[in-house]
């Protein structure tokens, strides 16, 4: 019996740790609030309206079978964005929503591969190569554009309560850094601001949280820290 349940035990735990690092493997963590990347200083007062993109989210759910994409949670993810970008930045911009457009099915791995980018080489000139995005920027006629994409993911409160058994760190070995497999949510954020006439991201910013993504607070929280210096300009 006491082997039995030992071995029940590590089998959840392993089961736990694969969920986790499936979940990791969807985001590049950058660990709470980077500073913000691109020249965005000399474009004071010269930016009124932005084009407002429709946001790319994947948010999973884990439980003790594992873990897969929660749709509810992804839909609520965005509209998340959506909502807390026309709260925070109304009073300085005039804020264009396009989420009523449904963006193709390859601008999902488009984003991914320019905030890849953005997070690891703060090549601000990256979007120029990225045809996919500036194809769709080209149908819409402003000139500034912001990009979103969330990654994150929940528990259920029964695989949270086995998780918490053990105090195992998963190692992110790509990026060298260690993250609790029992906590409980977490959400990444990226935003970038593109110039579509120079072909330039002029403003790039993520933050990483311990938080859930479907919790509009949670959403509102990171769009704030990420946007303090644009709404400086």
């Amino acid at each position: 019996m006491e082997k039995e349940k030992a071995s029940m035990k590590i089998k959840n735990i392993s089961l736990t740790m694969v969920a986790i690092v499936g979940v990791l493997s969807t985001s590049v963590l950058t660990g709470c609030a980077t500073m913000p990347v691109g020249d965005y200083l000399s474009y004071k007062g010269q930016i009124s309206e932005i084009g407002l993109l429709k946001t790319i989210a994947h948010v999973n759910v884990v439980d003790n079978k594992g873990q897969g994409l929660d749709p509810d949670g992804t839909l609520k993810a965005e509209e998340n964005v959506k909502n807390a970008v026309a709260t925070l930045l109304h009073d300085k911009y005039q804020i264009n929503s396009k989420d009523l457009d449904t963006p193709p099915a390859q601008i999902e791995p488009a984003l991914r591969a320019l905030f890849g980018t953005l997070s690891t080489s703060k090549d601000v000139d990256t979007i120029k190569n990225n045809k996919v995005l500036t194809d769709y920027m080209d149908t819409y006629p402003e000139r500034y554009f912001i990009f979103t994409y969330v990654t994150g993911f929940s528990r259920t409160g029964a695989n949270l309560a086995t998780s918490a058994a053990g105090s195992v760190l998963i190692g992110v070995l790509t990026l060298g850094l260690f993250v609790p497999y029992a906590i409980p949510a977490g959400s990444t954020l990226y935003f970038c601001v593109v110039d579509k006439k120079t072909q330039k991201v002029i403003y790039f910013k993520a933050d990483n949280r311990e938080d859930d993504p479907r919790s509009f607070d949670t959403i509102k929280d990171q769009i704030k820290e990420i946007t303090k210096e644009l709404v400086k300009l």
